[in-house]
């Protein structure tokens, strides 16, 4: 099959063939393992057909789910979940599918070339994705107007002649009118702010709020899209301080996705139980009385009481909050997290553990991959609005130093991962290196901080139960509690 390779094309049959070849495709393996992966490559912007786009939608929504495999996984369980989506169960899906099939089948596609030729030539074809959102949207009103007759013929003309206005600006070059300018600045600063809706999520560390302008960005918030890098060496606390922040922002209303790239998700859940219940502890008691320890979870020895707690905690830890543990690629950890924010506008915070982990683009140095990858993680927070916290390792010369405080110059691989951050905090236990030193403390030292200031803080850090905090509680210990 020819593919188009021009750098600009507009919106053609060109791009419907290959929307209705992947579909085909896809539905045509619908129940295969490594769909998923596929289907992290493209991105529902891709798809200007709206019936097309949502097959599509159904199809990451059966596989991100994670239900039963086999029956469940058929074109026919494929048409009924996209019908589910939009409301209208009347046949349509099951026709579309069966169109994409026949049209795939007429060609000879594999794994390997959708990958190497189909997908590569649709990306050049698809046209610009701000002139898509607009073509999109009208049709979406169509789509509307058919279904529902909610919309009038002056609504739906009026959204197409924007449309028309859109493409043709982007055809000739012509400016946007939606730049952002001074005036469009000022007018958003002076806008009245709704004191019912924050503008930030606490972390849970109020010092450390203050340094991030008020903590993870809300829709308020005058500063969005920032790329927070967290960087020690091994043993200071990088996860424990990771899992704390995701548990407190949660926990605060903030929607998470955590990418745990070293440990499953069953381990992470159990740190996070232990956090919660530590937290809810300081909360209601002012105290810590018979901590859910790591000791505890890993070997399942409860009293009664901490049973009861544990029962409580499944829902509390349910909400907000999403982890995924299997190794990905930079590429569909950015397609995954653009659909999870489609489908939760609450997203707020994306936690990745940690950057040497993932699968990184392809690049003639490991320094020009780490490159890519945090510019990319950079222009994805901008694009969502979202905070992405990312934890780095700091290269082996700290060990040879004698002040072993970590600094910029640290950061492994890539200055770029620098230029790149908007915060760069680096975490270090003192005790780790110095037994004498005082016990149970992390020090976070702020080295760079484009929206605010630098500095060091001292936060507490109880290593029974894996969390790290701001403000120094009173912890009881158990009169049988044994070190670990």
């Amino acid at each position: 099959m020819a593919m188009k390779t021009e750098t600009q094309a507009p919106i053609t049959w060109d791009t419907a063939l290959y929307e209705r070849l992947f579909i085909g495709f896809a539905a045509r393996n619908v129940a295969a393992r490594w769909l998923p992966e596929i289907l992290c490559q493209v991105n529902e912007d891709w798809f200007l057909h709206r019936h097309r786009r949502l097959v599509y939608e159904a199809l990451c929504g059966l596989h991100t789910r994670n239900r039963a495999r086999g029956a469940f996984f058929t074109p026919k369980a494929l048409a009924g979940a996209s019908e589910a989506l939009c409301g209208d169960p009347t046949g349509w899906a099951a026709e579309e599918i069966q169109d994409c099939m026949a049209a795939e089948s007429e060609t000879f596609i594999t794994e390997a070339s959708l990958k190497a030729t189909l997908i590569p030539a649709w990306h050049v074809a698809k046209g610009r994705p701000a002139v898509r959102r607009e073509l999109m949207l009208a049709d979406e009103l169509l789509g509307l107007t058919a279904m529902q007759g909610t919309q009038t013929l002056e609504d739906v003309s009026n959204h197409l002649r924007a449309a028309c206005e859109q493409w043709d600006k982007a055809m000739h070059g012509l400016p946007d009118e939606n730049r952002v300018t001074a005036h469009s600045v000022v007018a958003e600063l002076l806008t009245p702010v709704d004191d019912s809706k924050p503008d930030h999520c606490s972390t849970g560390i109020s010092d450390l709020d203050g340094m991030l302008g008020g903590g993870i960005a809300m829709d308020n918030a005058v500063v969005h899209g920032r790329l927070i890098t967290v960087a020690g060496r091994p043993g200071m606390g990088k996860t424990a301080f990771l899992c704390s922040l995701a548990h407190n922002v949660s926990q605060g209303g903030g929607g998470v996705l955590l990418y745990s790239l070293e440990v499953d998700a069953k381990q992470i859940y159990t740190r996070l139980l232990g956090i919660h219940d530590f937290t809810n502890q300081l909360i209601t008691k002012g105290r810590i009385v018979e901590a859910l320890t790591l000791k505890n979870l890993r070997n399942r020895s409860f009293t009664e009481a901490q049973r009861e707690r544990l029962r409580s905690y499944a829902k509390d830890l349910s909400q907000n909050l999403v982890i995924y543990d299997q190794s990905v690629s930079l590429d569909q950890i950015c397609n995954q997290v653009r659909l999870q924010k489609r489908r939760d506008e609450n997203v707020r915070l994306v936690c990745i553990d940690y950057l040497g982990l993932m699968e990184l683009p392809d690049a003639e140095t490991q320094t020009l991959a780490i490159g890519r990858a945090t510019r990319a993680l950079k222009l994805l927070a901008v694009e969502l609005k979202i905070d992405i916290m990312l934890l780095s390792q700091l290269n082996r010369g700290v060990e040879g130093r004698t002040n072993k405080t970590p600094q910029l110059s640290d950061l492994r691989d890539s200055g770029r991962i620098e230029e790149d951050s908007d915060a760069v905090i680096g975490l270090f236990r003192p005790e780790y290196y110095d037994p004498t030193t005082q016990p149970n403390q992390i020090e976070l030292h702020m080295l760079k901080n484009r929206h605010g200031i630098t500095g060091k803080l001292t936060l507490g850090f109880d290593g029974k139960t894996g969390v790290v905090y701001g403000e120094l509680p009173v912890r009881k210990p158990l009169a049988n509690e044994e070190a670990w």
